[in-house]
């Protein structure tokens, strides 16, 4: 296949050689291609027997092969389908009820496929919005198959992951979801012999884009596992590659970053990581001090730094908007962050590369993250929309044909919009030499005599230099009228002198720190692992005032 057609085109000849293999308890359970498309065309049987043509089906806390038959089924039965997930391990009961009630309210599904794990959830949830959607169990691969239907407008209806607003559905036409993934195989030069192995949430568009969809429509072997299953043994993702010759994968770097750190109590002696030729880094701004340490670790047994691909993308651009190279070691540039104004050009003081030791502990480096792909432009615009030369800090804007189609229910507060037919991101970064360059979130940051300061900078700073947990703390805006900025920082402690140090050499010695040590779990976060810092905001500001803290900011 081309790339061109449907995300189901591959039902018509399904391979009865390559297929996913499922993470079980002990070991792993294949299906092929041939056994996934029965149980496929099952569940759009399914469907169609209870679901409208053109209808959205919200799919909430599915994995394995119940979601692979539910997602590819409502394509297949000409409905749209609305990925979402299961309670978080940690999360409070009622705050994913009062989320999933928003979504269900803003998606308006005709039907919701839910399994016994999270059914009471749904159930309270369209009780809060009076929905009166069909409630479906998970499909089953003896199911009735039937013919397809015509496909709907909408090939998804894929949720933003919330960092920078309430979750907002983002329409994805057939078309814009298809030249996605021709990019993806393209930048990738991916061919059904390529392996992915991926521990990716199948709800979130990088997961579900970029490590099923499109391997799926190249039919090539996946090897998939759960997030928790990672969790509980990041060794086993590894042996994907260093047993099973997996190639391919992607993870934000919070993902590599734990892989390092276990493999002090494992042995990667009977591994061969040689075959390994493309590790996608996206999700949040990368830091390239974990890389540079996986690299170290798995150097020795065939691993190339030039695998690393760091990558920029979001939800409203599909998934993937620019990526670094093939076989190119990632660059990275450290700028004199003085210099970090908006709509100005920046100070570059150092250049490197991950997997080189110029980048220390990777404190104030920036990671270098490739060109646009194929058909696609990336522009960086100042306050007036202009573009920007190369050097300049502003906002990222996207045109090409895999930008959405727009909001699903437009109207509420957004850092990202759509105008005329270009994404404007809401992100702030610059190009270098034709590479992207991304520096933060431009709500995130704190404007100190004229220049930026981005709430990601100060979090890797807090991290490098006053040796917190990756991961584990999170800036904020102040609460109140006297404090500057707040820091949160899980499970841990950390100097308060030099917290205030820190923070008065990097935005000025008239800045005050408000410091919250909280229990682990307490940051919330998105489904991509990234700090929801309005969110935190907001409970911090009602604890502070006693408000509910409702505002329609997230």
């Amino acid at each position: 296949m081309d790339g061109q057609g449907t995300p189901t085109a591959w039902l018509d000849n399904p391979s009865d050689e390559r297929g996913i293999s499922f993470a079980r308890r002990e070991g792993w359970e294949r299906k092929t291609y041939a056994e996934l498309a029965f149980g496929v065309l099952g569940g759009s049987g399914e469907i169609q027997q209870r679901v409208p043509p053109r209808e959205t089906v919200m799919i909430v806390g599915l994995g394995g092969e119940s979601f692979f038959y539910a997602f590819f089924g409502a394509i297949h039965a000409g409905c749209t389908p609305s990925p979402h997930p299961p309670p978080g391990p940690f999360a409070a009961n009622d705050a994913y009820v009062t989320h999933l009630a928003r979504v269900i309210a803003a998606a308006e599904p005709s039907a919701i496929m839910v399994g016994d794990e999270c059914r009471t959830e749904v159930q309270s949830a369209m009780r809060r919005v009076g929905s009166i959607a069909t409630v479906l169990d998970p499909p089953h691969s003896h199911a009735p198959s039937t013919s397809a239907r015509e496909p709907a407008e909408l090939a998804l209806l894929q949720f933003t992951s919330g960092s920078s607003g309430p979750p907002r559905g983002v329409r994805v036409r057939g078309e814009q979801l298809m030249a996605n993934v021709t990019a993806i195989r393209r930048w990738l030069h991916m061919t059904a012999d390529d392996a992915t192995a991926t521990w990716l949430p199948v709800f979130h568009d990088m997961g579900l884009i970029g490590c099923l969809i499109t391997p799926t429509v190249v039919q090539s072997d996946i090897w998939l596992m759960s997030p928790e299953q990672f969790i509980r043994r990041p060794l086993r993702w590894l042996e994907c590659f260093g047993c099973h010759g997996a190639a391919l994968t992607a993870a934000p770097t919070f993902g590599y970053a734990y892989v390092a750190r276990s493999l002090g109590r494992s042995s990667l002696d009977e591994m061969d990581f040689s075959a390994w030729r493309a590790a996608i880094v996206g999700a949040e701004r990368i830091d390239p001090a974990p890389l540079t340490a996986l690299t170290t670790a798995l150097g020795p047994h065939g691993f190339d730094p030039a695998a690393f691909l760091p990558a920029y993308g979001l939800a409203e651009a599909t998934l993937a908007v620019t990526g670094s190279p093939m076989h190119v070691t990632p660059r990275c540039l450290r700028p004199h962050w003085s210099s970090m104004r908006f709509g100005a050009p920046i100070a570059i003081e150092e250049r490197g590369f991950i997997g080189a030791t110029d980048v220390g502990d990777g404190a104030g480096w920036l990671t270098g993250c490739g060109a646009p792909h194929d058909d696609l432009d990336v522009s960086i615009t100042g306050a007036d929309g202009a573009a920007l030369p190369d050097g300049w800090l502003g906002e990222i804007v996207v045109t090409g044909p895999s930008v959405a189609a727009g909001y699903h229910a437009p109207g509420l507060e957004s850092a990202s919009s759509f105008a005329n037919g270009a994404l404007q991101t809401g992100d702030a970064g610059l190009r270098v030499d034709g590479e992207l360059y991304v520096v933060g979130r431009m709500g995130d940051s704190v404007k100190v005599r004229g220049r930026s300061v981005f709430a990601e900078d100060l979090e890797n700073k807090i991290e490098t230099e006053l040796g917190v947990a990756t991961g584990r703390c999170a800036v904020v805006p102040g609460i109140d009228e006297s404090d500057a900025v707040s820091v949160v920082i899980e499970a841990g402690a950390v100097d308060k002198d030099s917290l205030t140090a820190l923070f008065r050499r990097e935005i000025g010695q008239d800045s005050t720190v408000a410091l919250r040590l909280v229990p682990r779990h307490t940051i919330p976060r998105t489904s991509s692992g990234k700090p929801r810092r309005r969110a935190l905001w907001q409970q911090m500001r009602a604890e502070r005032t006693g408000d509910s803290g409702e505002s329609g900011r997230d």
